[in-house]
């Protein structure tokens, strides 16, 4: 009897020791993606400023608008965990893992630098082909150019 007493409270400290364990693991998950979604962030931002600057058009508006919506929700959601007792953070991490939590926002981030990084690959290239329609234009003047200028000296020789 006190064999089965003392195998049902090993069973309890060392079930109680998974979860604890669990729980340490799901939090430091938890600190390491905010700590990664953060510095992508950080990365990110001037990108999108400058993408934003150079081709100021209505899409790249739209995009810079949707991750900023994104970022915002982001942070609001950093704020509420933050703000959470070590208590709720324990709990949480047991119910609620990682990516559940912080997967899709992550994500929708992600997408939307993506859509910015596009539009911006979208715009250098138009903006390309436009400066070489823009020499070809010029060259051409300049051919003709050289060609009245070539008449206009046989005529004085």
């Amino acid at each position: 009897m006190k064999f089965l007493f003392i195998v049902s409270r090993l069973v309890q400290v060392f079930g109680f020791g998974a979860h604890f364990l669990q729980v340490v693991e799901n939090h430091e998950k938890q600190v390491k993606t905010l700590a990664k979604g953060l510095t992508h962030i950080a990365d990110v931002l001037p990108h999108i400023e400058l993408a934003n600057t150079l081709y100021p058009t209505a899409r790249m508006q739209q995009a810079v608008t949707q991750i900023y919506s994104k970022l915002i929700q982001f942070f609001l959601q950093a704020e509420r965990w933050y703000r959470q007792s070590k208590v709720r953070h324990a709990w949480e991490s047991l119910g609620r893992p990682v990516e559940l939590y912080w997967g899709d926002l992550i994500v929708d981030v992600e997408e939307c630098t993506m859509q910015v990084e596009n539009l911006a690959n979208v715009e250098a290239h138009a903006k390309q082909r436009d400066m070489h329609l823009e020499i070809q234009v010029l060259s051409e003047r300049v051919n003709s150019s050289e060609a009245m200028l070539r008449e206009m000296r046989g005529h004085w020789s």
